[in-house]
């Protein structure tokens, strides 16, 4: 199993917005993709949030972002952020898994 991290920040007036935007159009295109497994959102006050999602294998991931609708839901969010994002894949260790 994998893992995809995106971290980035948005204004704290924008989280709501953000969250919105992740449940009503970003989740539902994301649970449509093979090889998911779950996707996690987590933010803080000040705005710093970060999306990880767990996928069968590394190829799925390359895919998923490779999604032409993916970018272009990027593209619709990008406005809202107000630093870069930083991604990052990590292979999960199944013997830490419970």
């Amino acid at each position: 199993m994998f893992c995809l991290t995106t971290k980035n920040q948005v204004s704290p007036d924008n989280i709501e917005q953000l969250t919105r935007f992740i449940k009503e159009q970003w989740v539902p295109l994301a649970s449509r993709q093979r090889g998911l497994k779950g996707t996690y959102f987590m933010t803080k006050p000040d705005g710093e949030f970060l999306v990880m999602s767990l996928w069968d294998s590394e190829e799925q991931i390359r895919a998923w972002l490779e999604n032409s609708e993916h970018k272009q839901l990027g593209a619709q969010v990008k406005p809202l952020f107000t630093g870069t994002p930083v991604q990052d894949v990590f292979e999960v260790q199944d013997w830490l898994v419970t």
